[in-house]
């Protein structure tokens, strides 16, 4: 029996920082109150995750709970489907509309959207666009790369979707695609503002509880 039982970024917490407010455009756009909306949806987000990662702990992670595997799917088709309103009336919201904290909160949830494939690439398409203007985090581009690389079964470039699963009682760890040119991988991640990958690899395991030993994923 082959269990998924923990994600790397399906589980990751979001830092939120304080920003400044940027309040309401001259086209009337009240990005405040739009930003405020996007930190509450990724609070509902960060809670049922936060809520499941201690469930898993104290169950020995075999497999998510139905009932929190249930809600965690209805929080994250709520929050895509009012997300996907507000790109389509207003754009995406770069930090310099809705500030950085809010700018991440929508990411966060753009990253947990893999049951629309096709809206995270197009998210990554406008959030390309944005990069030289730093209305988008390095970080969080790299992230979404990979992410929608990894959907669509393709290798990834940072380095930084690996998942852990339970397969005969035996947790495996491992990358959830192959990783591009490893040889390289740690100046691209630094080039986007990313931790030294081994170091990365290392707090995703304590994070999600791997135990030592664990054995890497059976090839795909």
């Amino acid at each position: 029996m082959r269990a998924v039982v923990r994600s790397s970024q399906a589980l990751a917490f979001l830092l939120l920082c304080g920003c400044p407010d940027p309040g309401k455009l001259r086209d009337g756009t009240d990005w405040s109150a739009i930003g405020r909306e996007i930190i509450e949806m990724a609070r509902e987000d960060q809670d049922v995750r936060r809520e499941l990662v201690a469930r898993l702990r104290q169950s020995g992670g075999a497999s998510a709970p139905d009932d929190l595997a249930r809600r965690m799917a209805e929080v994250d088709a709520r929050n895509i489907a009012r997300l996907k309103v507000i790109v389509a009336r207003n754009g995406w919201p770069a930090a310099n509309l809705v500030g950085e904290q809010a700018a991440g909160a929508a990411w966060l949830l753009v990253q947990h959207a893999d049951r629309e494939p096709e809206f995270q690439a197009d998210i990554l398409k406008r959030m390309e666009t944005l990069l030289p203007s730093g209305g988008v985090s390095r970080r969080d581009f790299a992230l979404l790369t990979d992410r929608v690389l990894v959907n669509r079964g393709e290798p990834q470039v940072y380095g930084t979707q690996y998942e852990a699963v339970t397969i005969g009682g035996i947790v495996h760890f491992g990358p959830k695609t192959p990783i591009r040119d490893a040889g390289n991988l740690d100046a691209r991640r630094t080039g986007m503002g990313l931790s030294p990958h081994d170091r990365y690899v290392a707090d995703l395991r304590e994070m999600l509880g791997v135990p030592d030993g664990a054995p890497p994923l059976p090839s795909r």
